[in-house]
Protein backbone atom coordinates (compact mmCIF):
# COMPACT_ATOMS: atom_id res chain seq x y z
CA UNK A 1 0.00 0.00 0.00
CA UNK A 2 2.91 2.37 0.47
CA UNK A 3 3.53 2.95 -3.40
CA UNK A 4 -0.40 3.92 -4.03
CA UNK A 5 0.56 7.15 -1.70
CA UNK A 6 3.52 8.33 -3.54
CA UNK A 7 2.20 10.01 -6.78
CA UNK A 8 1.08 13.43 -5.78
CA UNK A 9 -2.37 14.17 -5.86
CA UNK A 10 -3.95 17.83 -5.94
CA UNK A 11 -2.23 18.26 -2.31
CA UNK A 12 -3.63 19.79 0.45
CA UNK A 13 -3.24 20.20 4.15
CA UNK A 14 -4.91 18.43 6.63
CA UNK A 15 -4.73 18.03 10.53
CA UNK A 16 -2.46 15.52 11.41
CA UNK A 17 -4.93 12.30 11.46
CA UNK A 18 -3.29 9.49 14.46
CA UNK A 19 -3.19 6.63 11.17
CA UNK A 20 0.03 5.76 9.00
CA UNK A 21 -2.31 6.22 5.93
CA UNK A 22 -3.82 9.31 5.38
CA UNK A 23 -7.62 9.82 5.09
CA UNK A 24 -8.02 6.27 6.32
CA UNK A 25 -10.28 6.58 8.65
CA UNK A 26 -11.87 10.24 9.09
CA UNK A 27 -10.84 11.81 5.62
CA UNK A 28 -8.37 14.11 8.48
CA UNK A 29 -9.29 17.79 9.08
CA UNK A 30 -9.06 20.31 6.52
CA UNK A 31 -6.77 22.98 7.59
CA UNK A 32 -9.64 26.12 9.26
CA UNK A 33 -11.87 22.99 9.87
CA UNK A 34 -10.06 21.55 12.79
CA UNK A 35 -10.97 24.08 15.26
CA UNK A 36 -14.80 23.88 13.97
CA UNK A 37 -14.47 19.98 13.98
CA UNK A 38 -13.43 20.35 18.76
CA UNK A 39 -16.13 22.81 18.75
CA UNK A 40 -18.85 20.40 17.57
CA UNK A 41 -18.02 18.48 20.97
CA UNK A 42 -18.99 22.10 22.82
CA UNK A 43 -22.32 22.90 20.64
CA UNK A 44 -20.11 25.21 18.90
CA UNK A 45 -18.75 27.47 21.41
CA UNK A 46 -15.08 27.72 21.94
CA UNK A 47 -13.42 25.60 24.30
CA UNK A 48 -10.66 25.80 26.28
CA UNK A 49 -7.22 24.39 25.41
CA UNK A 50 -7.26 22.06 28.71
CA UNK A 51 -10.67 20.90 27.24
CA UNK A 52 -9.69 19.85 24.12
CA UNK A 53 -8.30 15.91 24.36
CA UNK A 54 -5.05 15.11 22.59
CA UNK A 55 -6.59 12.96 19.96
CA UNK A 56 -8.11 16.11 18.67
CA UNK A 57 -4.81 17.97 17.78
CA UNK A 58 -2.24 17.53 15.83
CA UNK A 59 0.01 19.56 12.98
CA UNK A 60 -1.36 19.93 9.47
CA UNK A 61 0.56 17.34 7.14
CA UNK A 62 0.13 17.28 3.37
CA UNK A 63 -2.01 14.39 1.77
CA UNK A 64 -2.02 12.66 -1.30
CA UNK A 65 -5.55 14.01 -2.68
CA UNK A 66 -9.37 13.78 -1.64
CA UNK A 67 -10.74 10.19 -1.43
CA UNK A 68 -13.60 11.09 -3.70
CA UNK A 69 -10.89 11.22 -6.77
CA UNK A 70 -9.27 7.89 -5.17
CA UNK A 71 -8.28 6.02 -8.24
CA UNK A 72 -5.61 3.27 -8.45
CA UNK A 73 -6.06 -0.01 -9.50
CA UNK A 74 -4.12 -0.96 -6.34
CA UNK A 75 -7.08 -0.69 -4.42
CA UNK A 76 -10.30 1.19 -3.21
CA UNK A 77 -11.93 3.08 -0.77
CA UNK A 78 -14.58 1.76 0.77
CA UNK A 79 -17.07 3.83 3.20
CA UNK A 80 -17.09 3.11 7.03
CA UNK A 81 -19.06 5.66 8.67
CA UNK A 82 -19.93 5.49 12.57
CA UNK A 83 -16.78 6.52 14.15
CA UNK A 84 -16.92 9.83 11.97
CA UNK A 85 -19.15 10.66 9.08
CA UNK A 86 -16.52 10.41 6.78
CA UNK A 87 -14.53 7.45 7.93
CA UNK A 88 -13.13 5.38 5.58
CA UNK A 89 -11.20 2.23 5.25
CA UNK A 90 -9.32 0.75 1.64
CA UNK A 91 -9.33 -2.94 0.35
CA UNK A 92 -6.18 -3.70 -1.80
CA UNK A 93 -6.51 -5.87 -5.05
CA UNK A 94 -4.49 -8.52 -3.23
CA UNK A 95 -7.37 -9.15 -0.67
CA UNK A 96 -6.08 -6.28 2.25
CA UNK A 97 -8.62 -4.58 4.34
CA UNK A 98 -7.52 -1.63 6.36
CA UNK A 99 -10.92 -0.64 8.09
CA UNK A 100 -9.36 1.86 10.50
CA UNK A 101 -11.61 2.72 13.44
CA UNK A 102 -14.79 1.04 11.89
CA UNK A 103 -13.84 -2.21 13.97
CA UNK A 104 -12.38 -2.79 17.06
CA UNK A 105 -10.75 -6.37 18.52
CA UNK A 106 -12.31 -7.91 21.12
CA UNK A 107 -9.14 -7.69 23.39
CA UNK A 108 -8.96 -3.57 22.52
CA UNK A 109 -12.43 -3.42 24.23
CA UNK A 110 -10.48 -4.14 27.57
CA UNK A 111 -8.57 -0.73 27.23
CA UNK A 112 -11.30 1.10 25.21
CA UNK A 113 -15.01 0.10 26.51
CA UNK A 114 -16.58 3.05 24.75
CA UNK A 115 -15.28 3.30 21.49
CA UNK A 116 -15.58 7.22 19.81
CA UNK A 117 -18.52 6.78 17.36
CA UNK A 118 -21.23 9.29 16.52
CA UNK A 119 -23.49 7.14 15.61
CA UNK A 120 -24.60 3.53 16.39
CA UNK A 121 -26.12 2.88 13.41
CA UNK A 122 -23.57 3.45 11.24
CA UNK A 123 -21.02 1.83 13.00
CA UNK A 124 -23.31 -1.72 13.10
CA UNK A 125 -24.24 -0.65 9.40
CA UNK A 126 -20.33 -0.70 8.66
CA UNK A 127 -19.65 -3.57 10.37
CA UNK A 128 -22.17 -5.26 8.32
CA UNK A 129 -20.44 -4.50 5.03
CA UNK A 130 -16.72 -5.26 6.47
CA UNK A 131 -18.06 -8.64 6.57
CA UNK A 132 -19.39 -8.63 2.91
CA UNK A 133 -16.44 -7.41 1.23
CA UNK A 134 -14.29 -10.00 -0.37
CA UNK A 135 -10.90 -9.84 1.79
CA UNK A 136 -8.57 -12.30 2.88
CA UNK A 137 -6.79 -10.19 5.67
CA UNK A 138 -7.92 -7.01 7.82
CA UNK A 139 -6.19 -4.69 9.25
CA UNK A 140 -7.27 -2.29 12.20
CA UNK A 141 -5.94 0.83 13.22
CA UNK A 142 -5.14 -0.77 16.50
CA UNK A 143 -4.10 -4.22 17.09
CA UNK A 144 -2.81 -6.64 14.68
CA UNK A 145 -3.91 -8.08 11.90
CA UNK A 146 -6.47 -11.05 11.56
CA UNK A 147 -7.55 -12.99 8.47
CA UNK A 148 -11.00 -13.72 7.48
CA UNK A 149 -12.33 -16.08 9.12
CA UNK A 150 -10.98 -14.42 12.64
CA UNK A 151 -12.49 -10.95 11.73
CA UNK A 152 -16.14 -12.49 11.97
CA UNK A 153 -15.87 -13.47 15.38
CA UNK A 154 -14.32 -9.64 16.17
CA UNK A 155 -17.06 -8.10 14.03
CA UNK A 156 -19.55 -10.17 15.81
CA UNK A 157 -18.29 -9.29 19.05
CA UNK A 158 -17.89 -5.21 18.01
CA UNK A 159 -21.87 -5.53 17.37
CA UNK A 160 -22.69 -7.08 20.63
CA UNK A 161 -21.00 -4.43 22.44
CA UNK A 162 -22.96 -1.73 20.47
CA UNK A 163 -26.22 -3.28 21.26
CA UNK A 164 -25.64 -4.16 24.87
CA UNK A 165 -24.59 -0.38 25.46
CA UNK A 166 -27.90 0.58 24.06
CA UNK A 167 -29.72 -2.01 26.13
CA UNK A 168 -28.27 -0.63 29.08
CA UNK A 169 -29.01 3.32 28.40
CA UNK A 170 -32.34 1.85 27.55
CA UNK A 171 -32.91 0.30 30.62
CA UNK A 172 -31.74 3.85 32.26
CA UNK A 173 -34.23 5.75 31.30
CA UNK A 174 -37.37 3.62 32.72
CA UNK A 175 -37.30 7.38 34.39
CA UNK A 176 -36.73 10.26 33.12
CA UNK A 177 -32.78 11.25 33.30
CA UNK A 178 -30.50 14.10 32.21
CA UNK A 179 -28.09 14.21 29.35
CA UNK A 180 -25.69 14.54 32.16
CA UNK A 181 -26.73 11.82 34.35
CA UNK A 182 -26.99 9.22 31.07
CA UNK A 183 -23.23 10.51 30.31
CA UNK A 184 -22.51 9.55 33.77
CA UNK A 185 -24.28 6.23 34.18
CA UNK A 186 -22.64 5.01 31.02
CA UNK A 187 -19.22 6.24 31.90
CA UNK A 188 -19.45 4.38 35.35
CA UNK A 189 -21.16 1.23 34.05
CA UNK A 190 -18.09 0.64 31.10
CA UNK A 191 -15.51 1.85 33.68
CA UNK A 192 -13.66 4.84 32.09
CA UNK A 193 -11.57 6.93 33.86
CA UNK A 194 -12.77 10.16 35.71
CA UNK A 195 -11.21 12.32 33.38
CA UNK A 196 -11.53 15.34 31.14
CA UNK A 197 -10.33 13.35 27.75
CA UNK A 198 -12.74 10.42 28.79
CA UNK A 199 -15.49 12.73 29.52
CA UNK A 200 -15.37 14.74 26.43
CA UNK A 201 -15.48 11.28 24.39
CA UNK A 202 -17.91 9.90 25.95
CA UNK A 203 -20.62 13.10 25.73
CA UNK A 204 -20.39 12.61 22.15
CA UNK A 205 -20.58 8.77 21.51
CA UNK A 206 -23.52 8.69 24.41
CA UNK A 207 -25.15 11.34 22.66
CA UNK A 208 -24.94 9.01 19.54
CA UNK A 209 -26.74 6.50 21.31
CA UNK A 210 -29.44 9.03 22.38
CA UNK A 211 -29.86 10.43 18.97
CA UNK A 212 -30.02 7.11 17.24
CA UNK A 213 -33.08 5.96 19.86
CA UNK A 214 -35.03 8.85 19.54
CA UNK A 215 -34.76 8.19 15.55
CA UNK A 216 -36.24 5.24 15.94
CA UNK A 217 -38.75 5.87 18.32
CA UNK A 218 -37.73 4.47 21.56
CA UNK A 219 -36.66 7.12 23.19
CA UNK A 220 -38.49 10.72 23.98
CA UNK A 221 -36.79 14.03 24.80
CA UNK A 222 -37.98 16.98 26.39
CA UNK A 223 -36.64 20.14 28.29
CA UNK A 224 -37.62 20.52 31.93
CA UNK A 225 -36.24 23.08 34.57
CA UNK A 226 -33.62 24.70 31.53
CA UNK A 227 -32.07 20.81 31.08
CA UNK A 228 -32.25 18.28 28.59
CA UNK A 229 -34.40 14.84 29.83
CA UNK A 230 -34.95 11.69 28.25
CA UNK A 231 -36.93 9.05 29.02
CA UNK A 232 -37.79 5.47 27.17
CA UNK A 233 -40.39 5.75 24.27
Amino acid sequence: MTEMWNKPRDATLVAGDTYCIPGLTNGGFVRGLCVDTVRGMFSWAKPGDLLVTKLFRGDPCEVDGYLERFDDPRGKAVPLPGHTLGHTGFITSDGVLFTGDALYLEDLWERHPLPYAIDPAHVIESLERIRSLPYDWLVPAHGRPVDRAESMRHIDFHIAQVRGIERFIREQLSDPRSTEEIIALVSEERGLSDNAAQYWLAVTTVKGFLGDLQRRGKAEFFVRDHAGWWVRA
